[in-house]
């Protein structure tokens, strides 16, 4: 048996409070006054003359003061009006119903019907297309589009060929498939919300921002790696909610059924999308240092042991098996998109660059062409320059990271800025660019034209109430999900922001590797964990348990 629950007080004086807090306001306050001085006069092919930092002075200072004390003073209204609406302090869990959640399931897939048959069979990509000629052996199968959703390709065309199906349908059945699991998974969270007692007016608030917010219903015809791996990191999310909804569900982790969903899932997001493994790596570190601060021993023994297995398989499928059949063809400089815009950036601003360092990036591309080609917003002007050596850079990277490194550590303040200009969407909250940005025209040039099947039955289209002539910034959902962590903390004192922690690491990995400044594809799976990021903030407080009680499950 349980011993009876002990609230945990929240004490104004905590230090990690404070910090918490502070340091937020510091990063924001820093984010504006960067945003403040960067100037794009054109698109994301910018030269290196039209996307620039000003100089800056003594007004950003000022501007930083007062970004720094606005936010703070932001967060504490936040704080106050989420405890005023939480008087009670506490959820009643309601009854287990199924029909709710076909209910759920059902309201979805109408709200998203009438996009679905808009854009028949469904929106294929340029990147699709290649997924779809090695799904039907038509050609080599490597890693560059992930393994997994060729697999799933391969499937679908599988069941085609068992019914005659015209590739065409086969292309909708992957837009059904796509859909139903997209159901399935969001229905999976807002059941959570009703089953823990959240009111009724935020969970119809979450069905309608699932059902009708517009860029939801085009990921789920976009026919891309990036849809589905947005379903897996959901999904993985909204398991970790149920186990860190408060410290008495944690030891659920160490049940079978768990770890057997948890090993699945943390497999379906690091092989769906090639950075996905990154994030895991990084959730499974914040799980650790989580577990050893609150000295729960078992559960830190257990989850070193799980992650360890999971990491160490997962490294040897995407290392020596995969390498065995030869299916890892990327080319470094896939990973190295930001310290070559760096560099770059360095070389066209006039930056202490020896002549020995300068001897290796000539061998990489000539010094001229990154005249002619560097963009400071997106690397592929450099990569797919006809004059840029690959092989050279595959072959010597060390050398190119010594170099990279050595060139930074002389340039420190212009490497900062060649970096915040490579990714400049997904820190910038005031700009968005098309560049990777879903929207309602996108398809009808490609390989496999749409159908509007609504107009040619109806005579009407649906087509304006997906157009996004309004684009959001990428940096604004994740400054979003930051402030969810930061107020959940400060609220809770539990683990429940750990079920936000893998977007997080999601983040971390278009900061440190994007090869394009805007891009929300790669960043969908924060669009989704809008509502989840609301709930970790208005939750009730913690009700902490005796530690003696966690020595059984």
């Amino acid at each position: 048996m349980l011993k009876k629950d002990m609230k945990f007080k929240m004490t104004p004086k905590n230090g990690y409070l404070f910090v918490i807090k502070n340091l937020f306001a510091i990063m924001f306050s820093i984010m504006i006054v960067l945003a403040n001085k960067i100037t794009i006069t054109s698109d994301i092919f910018s030269s290196n003359k039209e996307a620039f930092f000003s100089k800056f002075g003594v007004l950003d200072i000022c501007l930083f003061i007062c970004c720094f004390l606005l936010t703070n003073v932001g967060i504490t209204i936040i704080e106050k009006i989420i405890n005023l609406s939480q008087k009670k302090n506490e959820y009643v869990e309601r009854t287990k119903n199924v029909k709710v959640f076909v209910a759920f399931f059902m309201l979805l897939i109408i709200c998203w019907l009438p996009c679905v048959l808009t854009f028949y069979p469904g929106g294929v990509f340029a990147d699709t297309t290649y997924t779809l000629l090695m799904a039907k052996g038509e050609a080599v199968i490597n890693n560059h589009q992930p393994l997994l959703y060729t697999w799933i390709w391969e499937i679908m065309y599988g069941i085609g060929g068992l019914f005659a199906l015209s590739e065409y349908h086969v292309i909708f059945l992957c837009t059904i498939v796509q859909a139903i699991a997209m159901a399935l998974v969001i229905s999976c969270f807002l059941y959570s919300l009703y089953k823990k007692g959240f009111s009724k007016k935020f969970i119809i608030l979450s069905t309608i921002y699932f059902g009708l917010f517009n860029l939801i219903p085009l990921y789920v015809v976009s026919l891309w790696k990036d849809t589905f791996f947005s379903i897996f990191f959901f999904a993985f999310s909204v398991l970790l909610f149920n186990i860190f909804w408060n410290r008495a569900e944690e030891r659920k982790f160490i049940k079978w059924q768990t770890i057997l969903l948890y090993s699945v899932l943390a497999y379906l997001i690091s092989f769906s999308r090639n950075n996905g493994i990154y994030a895991f790596f990084f959730f499974t570190v914040v799980l650790l240092v989580y577990f050893a601060y609150h000295k729960e021993k078992r559960l830190l023994k257990y989850s070193a042991i799980i992650s360890f297995i999971l990491i160490c398989v997962f490294s040897v499928i995407r290392g020596p098996i995969y390498d065995s059949f030869k299916y890892n063809v990327d080319d470094k400089v896939e990973s190295f998109g930001i310290p070559l815009q760096q560099v770059c950036y360095i070389i066209e601003n006039n930056g202490d660059v020896s002549n020995e360092d300068m001897e290796v990036i000539n061998n990489i591309i000539p010094q001229e062409d990154i005249h002619k080609l560097y963009c400071p917003l997106i690397v592929d002007k450099i990569k797919w320059a006809p004059s840029f050596n690959k092989e050279y850079l595959n072959d010597h990277y060390r050398l190119f990271l010594r170099t990279y490194l050595n060139i930074v550590r002389k340039n420190p303040i212009k490497a900062l800025k060649g970096w915040a200009l490579a990714n400049e969407g997904f820190w910038d909250i005031s700009r968005q660019n098309g560049a990777g940005y879903i929207h309602n025209t996108m398809w009808f040039t490609l390989s496999y034209p749409i159908r509007d099947v609504v107009k040619d039955k109806c005579g009407f289209s649906f087509q304006n109430l997906y157009s996004v002539d309004k684009k959001i910034s990428s940096a604004l959902f994740a400054w979003f999900i930051f402030l969810s962590v930061v107020i959940g903390y400060r609220r809770r004192r539990g683990g429940s922001y750990l079920a936000l922690m893998p977007a997080i690491g999601i983040w971390i990995t278009m900061i440190v590797a994007t090869p394009l400044a805007y891009s929300l594809r790669y960043v969908f799976p924060l669009v989704l964990l809008v509502p989840m990021g609301i709930a970790v903030m208005i939750a009730p407080k913690y009700s902490l348990l005796n530690t003696e009680s966690f020595t059984e499950i």
